[in-house]
């Protein structure tokens, strides 16, 4: 079950919030629901591969972080599980150089992107293209 609540007074913080859309999903939202949210994940993992392909120089997490953000394609929280997820199934490399992180993108990194590039509207890759000049 969601709530979303707009309750914040200090008083309130013991008692149960009053819920302003209250759901409880079915089997079939709920698969949806999953569908749609590693669809997305998915997507952003797809944006930083090619983002990282497309230069010659590793990119540090202030610059993915920077982009994805500010165009509001995702959260910080999910934005560092990809990275996350990324650097665990060898698609990229972190390399630590003076307290910044920088990722690069590795063989199995770029043959993924090759193989899924399409997946990625022309629109987020000329954003993308646009950063990076």
């Amino acid at each position: 079950m969601f709530f979303l609540s707009d309750e914040k007074s200090a008083s309130n913080i013991d008692k149960k919030p009053k819920p302003l859309v209250s759901c409880k999903l079915n089997k079939n939202t709920q698969e949806v629901f999953n569908f749609m949210t590693n669809n997305a994940m998915t997507l952003y993992k797809l944006m930083i591969l090619y983002m990282l392909n497309l230069t010659k120089y590793p990119l540090t997490n202030a610059r993915i972080s920077e982009f994805m953000l500010q165009k509001g394609y995702t959260t910080y929280f999910n934005l560092q599980t990809v990275l996350s997820e990324l650097m665990e199934t060898g698609l990229i490399k972190s390399e630590n150089t003076m307290n910044s992180s920088f990722f690069k993108s590795t063989d199995e990194g770029r043959h993924t992107l090759d193989l899924l590039s399409n997946d990625i509207n022309q629109s987020i890759k000329n954003e993308i293209k646009s950063l990076l000049k």
